[in-house]
Parts: structure tokens; sequence; C-alpha cells
């Protein structure tokens, strides 16, 4: 009868010291608790690429350097990455303000995508001379650990309907293509072995008597065409 009871008792304690070491060993292998970055890898999103122009006060826009930059820094980082950009444009303003002349890349893409864009650029032998010498500013590129810009319409304008913001990215890019195959173009009849920032004065005033001479009827008549000629308000 005692036997048993030592058995007993004796099972009992293996059992509980068991049990405890268990406990300890599941809690001790548990994974840490890290911070997940807020985008993924392959997440997409709407990523800006920026370019500071200086503009001294009381002079006009340098507006062939957007034309230089285009061509000579974009177009082949568009051949490259073509296929994993799903929608892109340019952008390009000049304002006598606090933010100035800036010419802006802006592609819909996986963040892997952006990141290998963002070294291109960096490491582009003609972008690295005109910065040093203070030609251009890159601006800070994205901060690729967040994602705030994930649908398409979340850099077309809020003011306008829900239908025009989702499918006017489809729009500018084509805009924005057309444009940069009318650069590329002129400046393939260009002398090459001219310093870029002559060849593309040279672009652009060409690119602005095109779109003096044939922007209403090859552009705008057109556009208007494709919306039966209806009627629109124009403010500019």
């Amino acid at each position: 009868m005692i036997k048993t009871i030592w058995l007993k008792l004796a099972i009992t304690i293996l059992f509980l010291n068991l049990t405890a070491c268990s406990t300890l060993s599941t809690q001790s292998v548990k994974p840490e608790q890290t911070d997940t970055p807020i985008s993924k890898p392959s997440e997409k999103g709407w990523r800006y690429a920026r370019f500071s122009i200086p503009r001294p006060k009381g002079t006009n826009p340098n507006w062939a350097m957007g034309a230089l930059i285009a061509g000579e820094v974009i177009n082949p980082i568009l051949k490259k990455h073509r296929n994993q950009v799903d929608l892109w444009r340019f952008h390009r303003r000049a304002g006598q303000d606090k933010y100035g002349h800036v010419f802006s890349f802006i592609f819909y893409s996986p963040n892997s995508t952006a990141a290998s864009i963002y070294q291109d650029i960096k490491t582009n032998s003609l972008l690295q001379r005109l910065q040093k010498e203070k030609q251009i500013t890159l601006l800070t590129p994205d901060d690729l650990s967040k994602n705030p810009k994930s649908k398409i319409e979340d850099t077309s304008d809020k003011s306008w309907s829900d239908v025009i913001q989702r499918t006017w990215p489809s729009y500018i890019m084509g805009v924005s293509q057309m444009w940069l195959d009318v650069i590329t173009e002129i400046d393939s009849d260009q002398d090459q072995s001219t310093k870029p920032e002559k060849r593309y004065q040279k672009v652009q005033e060409v690119v602005t008597e095109i779109w003096k001479r044939e922007g209403k009827h090859a552009m705008l008549h057109h556009l208007n065409a494709i919306y039966a000629y209806q009627p629109i308000f124009m403010n500019f």
C-alpha cells in the first residue's frame, strides 16, 4: 500500500516537472516580435523622382533641362524597366515660390522596381556631372518603407470625379510618351558630339515650334473629337 502511494506520488511529480519543462521550452523558442515594414518589395504604389532646376529670380525657366533629364536619364530607365512599370508620367512646374522649378518622373510600380530605378538615377554619369556643376539638384527619393499612394487614383486631382481620377493616369502617360518620343527623335538629328545642355536647348526650341504650329490640331482638336466635340469650360 505504501509502495503504491509513493509510486503515484513519484509519477505525479514527474508529470509536473515534464509539464513545467514543456512550458519553458515553448516560451524560450517563441520568435521575437519585430516591426514589419509597411511596404513589401512586391507591393505597388506611386513613386516620385524629382529634379530641382535653378531659376534665378527674374529669369525664365530653363525648360531645356527638363527635356534633357527626360531624354538622357529617364528614357534609358524606361527602356530597362518598362515591363515592371504599370503607369508613368512627367510633371513640370516652374513657379517662383519655395518649390521653384522642378521636373518630376512619377511612376506606379512594385517597391523592388522603384528601388532599382532610384539606383539607376543615382548612378547616371551625366546627372552626376550636372549635380556637381549645380545645374540640377536630385531631391530626396521616396521612403520605400512606406506606401501612402497605393491606389491608381491617389495622385490625381481630388476635385475631379472618381472615374476621371482613376482613368486620367493612362491618358497622361500617353501624352508623356508622345512628348518623350518627340524629343528623342529630334535629338537623334542633332550632332551627338555636342554637349548635352547645348543640344537640348535646340531640341526644346524645335519642340516649342512644333507645339505652337501643330498642337491645336494634332493634340487639342483630336482630343475634342474623342469627346464628341462637346463644349468645355477652359481655365488656364
